[in-house]
């Protein structure tokens, strides 16, 4: 199953980057700088919504000025908080991609089915669900790979982070940080002073005799 075989090149791509090695295996590649073909990933993403949705584009170019001709594919595998929806690359035609199960893996993979021409360029939009309690921020990766089951090398690769606002994390929706929040203290002062109202300004109290504004009497008492 096309599932499976993506559990299995993202484990060999893992391991490759736990050891953090980025070259060629033992399937004959030719550095893509010895071919004049280049793949670079990019990647970016937003407008995510906390117990909603988001999405993420990656997108694959060769820059170099001759076609690729071994294979290639596109790995993304979600953080904690993201569960992948669909992902649908701008050529079908040129990629076949399948969606991970909702466990590890958690993503999707995308496979070249030929030669990528000097110049090209593809778009794979991601649409992801973000969970109810998702983290303020996720960080994941897209991975370019020249690789098959048995092995391969990474060729390029694209990290970012994208934050989720609302809850306790501020931003849309939320109390913290944005400006928006109430008083900084859980304390309602209203009215808390008007006990004292009955006590008006007194005209030179101390003076015997002398009265204020609510006719309140003053005697000067020798003990």
């Amino acid at each position: 199953m096309r599932t499976q075989g993506f559990e299995r090149r993202t484990s060999s791509l893992l391991t490759i980057v736990g050891l953090g090695i980025v070259m060629p295996l033992a399937m004959g590649i030719t550095p893509a700088y010895a071919q004049e073909a280049r793949l670079v990933v990019d990647k970016t993403g937003g407008n995510f919504v906390r117990g909603g949705a988001g999405q993420y584009t990656i997108t694959v170019t060769n820059t170099g000025t001759e076609q690729w001709t071994q294979p290639a594919g596109v790995l993304d595998n979600l953080p904690a908080g993201l569960t992948p929806v669909s992902v649908t690359p701008s050529d079908p035609t040129q990629w076949q991609c399948v969606l991970s199960s909702a466990t590890a893996p958690n993503g999707f993979s995308c496979d070249s089915q030929g030669p990528i021409p000097a110049g090209a360029n593809y778009t794979f939009t991601f649409n992801v669900a973000v969970a109810a309690d998702a983290p303020c921020f996720v960080t994941n990766e897209a991975l370019l790979g020249s690789f098959s089951e048995s092995g391969g090398a990474i060729l390029d690769r694209k990290q970012i982070t994208t934050t989720i606002p609302g809850g306790s994390c501020g931003g849309n929706g939320g109390n913290g940080g944005n400006g928006e929040g109430g008083s900084l203290l859980p304390i309602n002062l209203n009215g808390v002073f008007t006990m004292f109202d009955n006590i008006s300004i007194n005209n030179n109290i101390k003076s015997p005799g002398a009265t204020n504004s609510t006719n309140q009497n003053f005697t000067n008492t020798t003990h």
